[in-house]
């Protein structure tokens, strides 16, 4: 009984995930307009492709969401954070620039994006298990948003 109140509320979330994917496709849908190279895909597999780039976008807008807990709790409290340049490199050069920017060691934010992983992996599970679908589509999507945002992580450190 109280998982069904739950459930209702995460199904509102299925209609603003609709009305975001129409401001999500509004820019695509121009963009194919202008670009006649992507034309050549057809309809299907234009619609293959917002498919992939709006569902890749909702994942890791989900998962950012303990970075960006962690940054608006940090600017409420008043606390400093370094101004980090995004990397720059020359790319007219024909000699590689050396990442000066190279991250040694994982952030702990990422420690917790792991956890949130493992979390969000068991709660799939279980959801399966159990056979309650109701909020496994949201897990999938935070799933697939972490695993990305660790694969970056960890490719950043390498």
């Amino acid at each position: 009984a109280e998982l069904d109140g739950i459930l209702n509320f995460a199904a509102i979330f299925i209609v603003f995930f609709g009305i975001l994917a129409l401001f999500f496709w509004l820019p695509f849908k121009k963009d194919l307009e202008e670009n006649v190279s992507s034309q050549k895909g057809g309809f299907l597999i234009n619609r293959w492709e917002f498919l992939k780039r709006y569902f890749s976008f909702i994942a890791v807008s989900m998962s950012l969401s303990l970075f960006n807990s962690l940054a608006v709790i940090s600017g409420y409290l008043g606390m400093k954070s370094p101004f980090v340049r995004t990397p720059k490199f020359n790319e007219t050069s024909v000699q590689p620039q050396s990442n000066t920017y190279r991250v040694e060691r994982l952030s702990p934010v990422v420690y917790f994006e792991f956890i949130l992983f493992l979390y969000f992996t068991a709660a799939a599970a279980y959801g399966l298990v159990q056979a309650e679908y109701g909020l496994l589509p949201m897990h999938l999507l935070l799933l697939s948003g972490l695993a990305i945002l660790l694969k970056y992580s960890w490719k950043e450190r390498a």
